[in-house]
């Protein structure tokens, strides 16, 4: 597989991401959900993506996890992440 600077960012942002999910305690679930979301994921995309414009946060975000959930192997990334214990600092 080819690693290039998009691949770091949609690992960093998976890596967030996953540590503010298992940090509020939704990691198992957005994990299952994701797991069981099959083609639904896609819809989930595309609603990030018309989101983008209207919610706060660092510009971007939204498509950034648009594109994770457009992609079967960033979603098993993610899922692998989420399932992961969180590591003490």
């Amino acid at each position: 597989m080819l690693y290039c600077a998009a691949m770091e960012g949609k690992t960093k942002v998976q890596r967030r991401l996953a540590r503010k999910l298992r940090r509020s305690g939704l990691g198992g679930l957005v994990a299952a959900f994701l797991d069981a979301g099959g083609p639904i994921l896609t819809l989930g995309a595309q609603a990030a993506y018309l989101l983008n414009p209207f919610m706060s946060g660092p510009s971007g975000t939204w498509n950034e996890f648009g594109k994770i959930m457009e992609d079967p192997d960033a979603i098993s990334e993610l899922i692998v992440m989420l399932r992961k214990k969180e590591e003490p600092q």
